[in-house]
């Protein structure tokens, strides 16, 4: 009876054991598989919205899941607010939030029966940005204007439509310093407006691109047919036929907004939208905003999270263009320059330094040059001056003049056979990727540009302008390129543009940044469901 005694207690004990090894084998089996099927969970949430930022939602089927046999395994799907409720599908660019359910499974399951830790199903809800305004494209042949400063106000202030295609914008694009315009009568701007480092100031400008700065973009009157991008403060009177982008405050009266306002600064910073606005699309604002009765159309968001701030334009470095030697010393540098590997010969200005100050036909040996050409001046001492009776010069080919300055009072060119181009040029031979203008003693000009009262360029020539120094347009028929240290616009200057850039050089900027498409902002909540 003792020994039986002791046998059952020890069954007792056994199997006491063993019970307490399952339970604790169950437990710690369900906790693992909870921890994994959470992290499978987790991972549907983040498939789903790489893939909303890839806008793969719609070809998804609005379901993102594992492949069979991958681990971790997730099933994870897309809602959008309905109401009161949630409803399956993908966003649209006026979604204001998503939400993503996302179930996972365990890779190593309980045991035992052990079956609750198995499976479990998560929910985050984001803000959803809209998509953003694309950043301004600098092409390779430079812009119709490029400076690193630009003159005081200008004033009757015109840069009219390319004559080579409609597909390409005529920029101004100002590396450092404000650009302030008033268009007034004379039109617009053919292209897009951009300010390396400065604000914009347009008054009745009717501009055919984009105005992107870093600074602040004021807009009285005029339309802008593309974007307004600025890193700073927008202030808008006019239209714009697309979207409003901006770092900082925002006010918008008396105006029309096509597409949608994104004001992404702080939470301090305000949107204010006055009567007499209409906004066709949404007002996002990562602080506040104040809107009239009516005047958004869209949905208006305020202390919208993830809101990404406009970047600064990134203006080209300036382009060095140089040609060191004077005529006599020159030949052997040619021979290894950008113009010869371009196909250019060399000659020497006629009557250099005699008949730099040109008048009647003194030029007329320009029409005789039947291949590409650069004309070397650098022997003029004062540069090169066309005098008011100077003839009509026709041009057989494409030409540039190397010269230290040009006064031209006339200029009459016209393209003989096809389409030619002209370059006028003040090189910059210290090559820093700065505007070096070396003026010598008692010559404070020297080295500038200026095209004066009857400077006139036929459809069938593009005249690129280039120095180091200042540039000075007084002259409402100028078809081509200016590439200055500093422009500036006199009277009721006015000019086309024609791509003519320099020969085997970019005088364009970085790769185009692509647009941000829309996405995803800051999480609002993420909870268990099971």
């Amino acid at each position: 009876m003792a020994v039986l005694g002791v046998m059952a207690v020890t069954v007792i004990i056994g199997m006491t054991i063993t019970a307490a090894t399952i339970n604790g084998l169950s437990v710690t089996t369900t906790s693992r598989a909870a921890v994994q099927a959470r992290a499978a969970a987790e991972a549907g949430i983040d498939k789903a919205a790489v893939g909303l930022l890839k806008g793969t939602c719609q070809a998804q089927g609005n379901l993102y899941q594992s492949l069979p046999g991958d681990i971790p395994k997730y099933t994870a799907t897309i809602w959008l607010p309905s109401g009161a409720d949630w409803v399956r599908g993908c966003p649209s660019p006026t979604t204001s939030q998503v939400k993503i359910k996302s179930t996972g499974d365990a890779q190593a399951q309980g045991i035992a029966g052990a079956t609750s830790g198995n499976s479990r199903q998560v929910e985050a809800v984001y803000q959803y940005i809209p998509a953003y305004p694309g950043i301004p494209e600098i092409v390779s042949t430079g812009a119709a204007i490029y400076a690193e400063t630009f003159a005081a106000t200008h004033n009757q202030f015109g840069l009219v439509d390319p004559i080579i295609t409609d597909s390409i914008l005529a920029d101004v694009q100002i590396g450092t310093g404000d650009i302030d315009i008033d268009c007034k009568t004379n039109g617009g701007i053919a292209g897009s407006v951009i300010a390396g480092n400065g604000n914009i100031i347009l008054n009745n400008c009717d501009v055919a691109g984009s105005v992107h700065a870093s600074g602040n973009v004021k807009l009285t009157g005029g339309t802008v047919s593309g974007d307004v991008i600025a890193a700073g403060t927008v202030t808008a009177g006019g239209t714009v036929n697309g979207s409003i982008w901006a770092g900082g405050n925002t006010a918008v009266s008396s105006s029309t907004v096509k597409k949608s306002i994104i004001v992404a600064g702080t939470g301090t910073t305000s949107a204010t939208i006055s009567a007499g606005s209409t906004i066709l699309g949404d007002l996002l604002s990562s602080g506040t905003a104040s809107v009239a009765t009516g005047a958004v159309q869209g949905v208006v968001r305020t202390g919208v999270g993830g809101l990404t701030p406009p970047p600064a334009p990134v203006i080209p470095h300036w382009v060095d263009v140089p040609y060191p030697y004077a005529y006599a010393a020159s030949t052997a540098w040619f021979q290894t320059s950008t113009w010869k590997a371009q196909g250019y010969a060399q000659m020497e200005w006629a009557g250099a330094p005699a008949s730099c100050s040109v008048k009647n036909s003194e030029a007329a040996w320009l029409s005789s040059i039947v291949v590409p050409t650069v004309v070397n001046a650098l022997n003029c001492p004062d540069g090169i001056t066309t005098e008011n009776n100077v003839n009509p010069i026709d041009l057989n080919a494409n030409v540039a003049i190397i010269g230290k300055g040009f006064n031209i009072d006339k200029l009459k060119l016209t393209g003989v056979g096809g389409n030619r181009k002209f370059w006028l040029i003040v090189p910059d031979d210290l090559v820093n990727s700065d505007p070096t203008c070396v003026r010598p003693a008692g010559k404070p000009t020297l080295g500038d540009i200026r095209l004066n009262n009857e400077t006139d360029t036929v459809a069938s020539m593009s005249v690129m302008v280039y120095t180091p120094c200042n540039i000075v347009i007084d002259r409402n028929n100028w078809r081509g390129q200016l590439y200055g240290a500093q422009v500036q616009f006199n009277q009721q200057a006015q000019m086309n543009f024609a791509p003519v850039g320099m020969p085997g050089m970019n005088l364009g900027g970085l790769v185009p940044i692509p647009p941000i498409p829309a996405h995803l902002g800051s999480r609002l909540s993420f909870r268990d469901l099971s």
